[in-house]
């Protein structure tokens, strides 16, 4: 039996927004709407800084193997 790996969950990181747009694009609405061009476009940094700087947010991750593979925004 293969074993999975582990899936922690984190706190999300500056360095995780490319990940976390391709997975916004991968789907039909997705690839219209998100622009996946390298490097990324200031914007999704920028988005990214302001919500992560709002304390009535909390932005985390799915990792696993090293891999993002879950965003959750939250909005308390």
């Amino acid at each position: 039996m293969t074993s999975t790996p582990a899936i922690a969950i984190r706190r999300t990181r500056r360095g995780d927004v490319p990940a976390i747009v391709a997975m916004l694009a991968d789907d039909r609405l997705g690839r219209a709407r998100e622009r996946i061009e390298d490097p990324l476009p200031a914007a999704y940094y920028d988005a990214f800084e302001r919500v992560d700087r709002d304390p009535l947010f909390r932005l985390v991750v799915a990792e696993q193997g090293g891999r993002v593979v879950g965003s959750l925004q939250l909005c308390i």
